[in-house]
């Protein structure tokens, strides 16, 4: 696997041909949302044996078609056909994959898994720059804009160890708790940071960056022959409060009090500027370099990204509907669901989702889930592309 910055090269090309594909332990908590939030309360609700496999992709951002976030980036040449619409402030682009096979029995889940997370946090001024020099297009001269750019990128694979507990409260109401424990090894790592600043000028445009990057496949003169290697721990931990026999609260936590320590890692700081305005015959500024390259390598502990997921599900016998809210990274993405009974076991469900303006539409079976679900038409700004399928096989 490669990861690459600023372009995201080589990423996850499955995501982008399949967006997202889930097979879900239990289902519900899991297959309504943008990102993959597990409850390890949920593993209350699991009433008999079960083998389970999940695997789940996502490809998704706030400023431009996917087709044209690789363009917008650097990794393909400009065409004229991307779609670009960058809100205010800070804008994000993510690709996930996530593979899991499990056992579960009333009230324990364990599971092996692998996990590939890319989070890439950009300027929107950053962004005007990006596009305007891919596509040859002048900006006022008398701006200075502000570089700014994040990216973190990681793959590992592990264990994971679910655990929940139930309390009846008043009546109908119940209160289940649940905690996971997640422990794993890490197999591949980016983190690079990009700030400056950068100027339009008659032929081109002239920039100072100042670059920090720590690349786990990252090669150099003399360095240090290594192996990089990387263990690490996370906690999960939820709740669900039954209010009554039709309404229920979640709130579930993922990657809390977490800590991976990475060692071995190359890492490089450079300066790059431009003091002679030129391009390539693409068009891209071709850029000098100065800096540094750490030789002798170093060890670099990473903390992840918690992610929190709000929930409310009305369950009728014919109907429901649900609203949720997710946080990460400082985002925030919230939706709701309305489904309904075709017959037996088997209901459709139609959702939407703010941040991306994405629509779905589900089938739910006892045996058999699929999700399709993508951003509306009209709306340009964003792009999400999910598919998502579930399996079970119960003893």
């Amino acid at each position: 696997m490669q990861f690459g910055l600023p372009a995201l090269r080589g990423q996850s090309r499955f995501c982008l041909l399949w967006g997202a594909i889930a097979w879900c332990a239990s289902g519900a908590s899991a297959f309504g949302q943008v990102l993959q939030v597990i409850n390890p309360a949920d593993a209350a609700q699991i009433n008999a044996p079960r083998w389970f496999a999940t695997a789940y992709s996502l490809d998704a951002n706030s400023f431009a078609s996917t087709k044209g976030l690789d363009h917008l980036l650097g990794d393909q040449v400009y065409l004229g056909d991307i779609q670009y619409a960058p809100r205010p402030g800070k804008n994000f682009a993510v690709r996930e994959a996530n593979y899991t096979l499990g056992y579960q029995i009333p009230g324990w889940r364990l599971s092996v898994f692998q996990k590939q997370s890319l989070w890439l946090d950009i300027e929107e001024k950053t962004l005007d720059l990006l596009y305007a020099n891919m596509a040859n297009r002048n900006l006022d001269p008398a701006l200075a804009l502000p570089i700014d750019a994040q990216f973190v990128g990681y793959q590992t694979r592990g264990i994971n160890l679910e655990k929940a507990f139930a309390f009846p409260v008043l009546g109908d109401q119940t209160l289940t708790l649940g905690v996971g424990a997640n422990f794993f090894v890490g197999t591949d790592l980016r983190m690079t940071r990009a700030q400056g600043v950068a100027q339009q000028t008659s032929t081109g445009f002239l920039y100072s960056v100042d670059t920090n990057d720590s690349f786990s496949d990252a090669t150099y003169p003399y360095i240090h022959q290594a192996t990089v290697s990387a263990q690490g721990y996370s906690l999960d931990w939820g709740l669900r409060y039954r209010l009554n026999a039709n309404h229920t609260l979640a709130l579930a936590v993922n990657d809390d009090f977490s800590s991976v320590t990475w060692r071995n890692m190359p890492n490089s700081q450079l300066s790059v500027s431009n003091k002679k305005a030129s391009k390539d015959a693409y068009g891209f500024t071709q850029p000098s370099l100065a800096g540094m390259n750490d030789v002798d390598r170093r060890t670099i502990t990473q903390a992840l990204e918690p992610r929190y997921q709000l929930s409310w599900v009305y369950q009728a016998d014919q109907s429901s509907w649900s609203a949720y809210g997710q946080w990460t990274h400082q985002q925030m993405m919230a939706g709701i669901n309305y489904g309904w009974c075709i017959t037996g076991a088997h209901w459709l469900e139609l959702g939407w989702e703010q941040t991306f303006k994405a629509l779905s539409l589900a089938y739910k079976g006892p045996y058999f889930k699929l999700k399709f679900q993508t951003q509306q038409p009209f709306a340009d700004q964003t792009t999400i592309s999910q598919m998502s399928v579930a399996a079970f096989l119960d003893f």
